[in-house]
């Protein structure tokens, strides 16, 4: 049972956040509900815009990349991270700190950072993965290496560094 002192200040946790939830969560979704149920004339369209969008010869392809990019970033995270947590938490102490530092790292990186290092990470002329950007993707170039079949795997593989230390270490704990 709540008591008003209680439900007071739990209003004083709430109330500094609910313009934001209004002006940022609320108000955009309804935004976009208006949006997607009008046409360019602000009239009723129903659900004609979803069938323009469906049959549209762009949807497919769009849609196994986001879907194959999905499957590939969260397979990876939730195994790679998972295993990650657990292999640390049966290790000593003073070496599961260090290798949590390390799994932290590449997330700690800022965005245009994180760019040139996958821009290197990518050439195979200068990067140190050369050897598997040769034979397992057969690229010489680095045009070759982020060619449009490649890319869904390699924003997978980017987003995975770069957030699964974070995950590691929340998994962990401290």
């Amino acid at each position: 049972m709540t008591t008003p002192r209680t439900a007071l200040r739990s209003a004083a946790f709430v109330l500094p956040y609910l313009p934001f939830l209004i002006m940022f969560g609320i108000l955009p979704m309804i935004y976009a509900a208006t949006l997607a149920f009008t046409d360019d004339t602000s009239h009723w369209a129903g659900v004609s815009n979803f069938t323009k969008t469906f049959t549209d010869y762009r949807f497919r392809p769009a849609f196994l990349h986001v879907f194959l990019y999905t499957t590939v970033w969260l397979g990876a995270l939730l195994v790679l991270v998972v295993g990650l947590a657990l292999v640390l938490h049966g290790r000593a102490n003073r070496v599961s700190t260090g290798f949590r530092f390390l799994f932290y790292l590449p997330g700690a990186l800022a965005g245009a950072a994180s760019v040139l290092v996958w821009l290197f990470m990518l050439d195979p002329s200068v990067s140190p993965g050369s050897f598997l950007l040769h034979h397992v993707l057969g690229s010489q170039l680095f045009v070759e290496s982020i060619a449009p079949g490649h890319l869904p795997f390699i924003f997978a593989m980017i987003a995975f560094w770069t957030g699964a230390g974070g995950w590691i270490v929340v998994m962990y704990g401290p």
